[in-house]
């Protein structure tokens, strides 16, 4: 019997987004429209490749006051997955000036993981979510975003469409799987170039 995989996941962004929406979705398999506070840590289990995975989620306080202290309890993260809101361009300004330098800045060689929440609001331009104050994400912006950020993996979810968010959950148990063989293939690759240097 496979013992099941560990994989430690930091889900940021800035606060309003739908983090805990996402999360607790995925939990309970069901949306509610309002999840309170919700909760710290998460436990999901996956089946990738017939192996068993365990993402240990955690929605990280990302209030300015914890600024400082944040970027200590990124140590031995194996995957950040990054939120920013469909119905507030600003967010996604932050999701790449903010948190992802964060990131950078903290953690060698990331796996970073861009997620666009309340994309049901495409269909509902009149929604009270959308305002003058808050504007929506097009797919201009979207685009430059891809492209200076180079973001091999960015996906866009409602957390009241269940289906979806467990689709996106178990990708992204694929994509920790995936970038975690190929770290690893890479680093045995070096230690065979290096090895050959002294035969």
């Amino acid at each position: 019997m496979n013992l099941a995989k560990e994989f430690k996941v930091a889900v940021i962004g800035d606060i309003g987004v739908g983090k805990t929406s996402l999360l607790m979705t995925q939990k309970i398999q069901s949306y509610e429209e309002k999840f309170g506070n919700g909760e710290i840590n998460y436990s999901f289990e996956f089946e990738i490749n017939k192996l068993p995975i365990v993402l240990k989620v955690w929605e990280v306080d990302c209030s300015e006051s914890y600024d400082e202290f944040r970027p200590l309890s990124y140590r031995d993260t194996d995957c950040f997955v990054i939120v920013f809101s469909y119905v507030d361009k600003d967010t996604l300004v932050h999701a790449e000036r903010k948190w992802l330098r964060e990131v950078k800045n903290n953690v060698t060689d990331p796996i970073v993981i861009f997620v666009m929440t309340k994309v049901d609001l495409k269909s509902d331009q009149n929604s009270e979510d959308i305002t003058t104050d808050k504007k929506i994400v097009t797919e201009d912006l979207l685009e430059s975003f891809k492209s200076r950020t180079e973001s091999h993996f960015l996906y866009e979810c409602s957390s009241k469409q269940v289906g979806d968010v467990r689709l996106l959950w178990n990708k992204i148990a694929e994509i920790i799987c995936d970038s975690k063989k190929t770290k690893r293939k890479r680093k045995l690759s070096t230690t065979e170039k290096i090895k050959s240097l002294f035969i």
